[in-house]
């Protein structure tokens, strides 16, 4: 259980320092505009769709979040989530990973890594076949926020499904 615990905090802290971040889908910049442009063509399997996000109100949840908190994030225009806070985890120097249950609109998880002001996120929600991951945006301060097809995600072959209920 550590070692899936450590693998998905591996790949989420991997996730934050290497990529870069976002603002809402009506407040981009042209340079932000470009910059989704360029990501969607590098191509993420099974991307249905992709915005820029405004992380501040998401850092700032985050700030005052103890166990039972509740957090709101609008990923995009038409969606939105709200989920509890189960867990918080500092076992990374400089990172903090949250495990929330999602509870609107269907119960889901919710997996957010804080690095300074870079997140990174894993948002499952399976009683509506739909995941959603936050990264941000190389070499900028934004947040892209993608919905993925869970039907064409990669797998990693011979990798064992990894369940939030291990974090």
């Amino acid at each position: 259980m550590m070692k899936n615990c450590f693998i998905i905090l591996l790949i989420l802290v991997s996730l934050v320092v290497s990529t870069g971040f976002g603002c809402s889908e009506n407040k981009h910049s042209d340079g932000t505009q470009e910059l989704l442009t360029e990501t969607k063509e590098s191509g993420i399997a099974g991307e249905i769709r992709r915005a820029g996000i405004d992380i501040r109100t998401v850092l700032y949840q985050l700030e005052a979040a103890d166990v039972d908190s509740v957090m709101h994030i609008s990923l995009f225009e038409d969606f939105s989530i709200h989920g509890r806070l189960i867990r918080k985890i500092n076992h990374i120097p400089g990172v903090t990973s949250y495990r929330y249950q999602i509870e609107n609109p269907v119960p889901g998880n919710l997996i957010i890594s804080v690095e300074g002001s870079k997140i990174s996120a894993n948002i499952d929600l399976s009683g509506l076949n739909k995941n959603f991951i936050i990264q941000p945006v190389h070499n900028t301060g934004d947040h892209v926020v993608i919905e993925i097809d869970p039907a064409k995600m990669d797998i990693l072959d011979g990798g064992s499904p990894l369940s939030p209920e291990d974090l």
